[in-house]
């Protein structure tokens, strides 16, 4: 069973500049599922930090660094 009902952001970071920054609310898909279109994000090494939200107010977040390739 896939958690349902949460807010879900996706921070964008650059590690070496704060240039290109930016942040994306994830759509919902289906139970468990939160998606977001990065086809247009530029190449590079990316900071990613997620943030998901239950109408509670509790939070998690999590981390992730990735090399993006065209």
């Amino acid at each position: 069973v896939g958690v349902t009902s949460l807010r879900v952001e996706a921070h964008f970071r650059r590690p070496a500049s704060d240039l290109g920054s930016f942040k994306e609310v994830l759509n919902s898909d289906g139970p468990g599922f939160y998606t977001i279109d990065v086809s247009d994000l530029q190449p590079g090494v990316w900071d990613i930090e997620l943030t998901a939200l239950r109408p509670s107010g509790d939070e998690v977040k999590a981390h992730k660094s990735l090399t993006w390739q065209n």
